[in-house]
């Protein structure tokens, strides 16, 4: 059985945002930042970093919602 196109585009594009996400609290920890402000600064950083990254992505999971939507009408 295979997932849905909805289903796959929300899965990779979530999937890149973790991963950058923890590619980023990885990276501030190994320069010795630690605690609330690491979290903090890595969902910053990894927000900016996905937004030209993830751009297929995110457009793939709108064209899913999109279709999905008129399907529904």
């Amino acid at each position: 059985m295979t997932a849905r196109p909805m289903t796959r585009s929300l899965l990779r594009y979530y999937g890149i945002r973790i991963g950058l996400f923890a590619a980023a609290v990885v990276a501030l920890m190994a320069v010795g930042l630690g605690g609330l402000w690491c979290i903090v600064l890595a969902f910053v950083v990894s927000g900016v970093i996905s937004y030209p990254l993830a751009r297929n992505q995110r457009q793939s999971m709108v064209r899913a919602f999109e279709t999905r939507r008129q399907r529904r009408e």
